[in-house]
């Protein structure tokens, strides 16, 4: 689920399943170890298992990267922990799904 608001000058994107952002991630090795197998792990990042259920990886980086070349201020809601609203952000977002492919 891929959502967009405005509100002002800034762009909100409501992400459902895609971007993880973990400032952190807590447990004892054993939990971080299980997680990081899933991709689990601090920072902001497209999820892996939304990575595998893509068909077509290329099409899909054509059409998200030109979502986030917008000049205004874009601020990410993810389904999963922490909102991230760098001023960085539609640039970020771009490189981590360019990465992708």
């Amino acid at each position: 689920m891929w959502l967009t608001g405005k509100q002002d000058e800034t762009t909100l994107w409501i992400i459902g399943d895609a971007f993880l952002n973990f400032e952190t991630v807590a447990g004892n090795f054993i939990k971080k170890f299980l997680l990081g197998l899933y991709g689990i792990k601090p920072g902001l990042r497209l999820h892996k298992l939304f990575r595998l259920g893509l068909t077509d990886k290329q099409k899909f980086k054509e059409w998200a990267v030109t979502l986030f070349d917008n000049a205004n201020r874009q601020v990410l809601l993810p389904c999963h922990r922490e909102i991230y609203d760098a001023k960085d952000c539609g640039e970020k977002l771009k490189q981590i799904i360019n990465a992708m492919v």
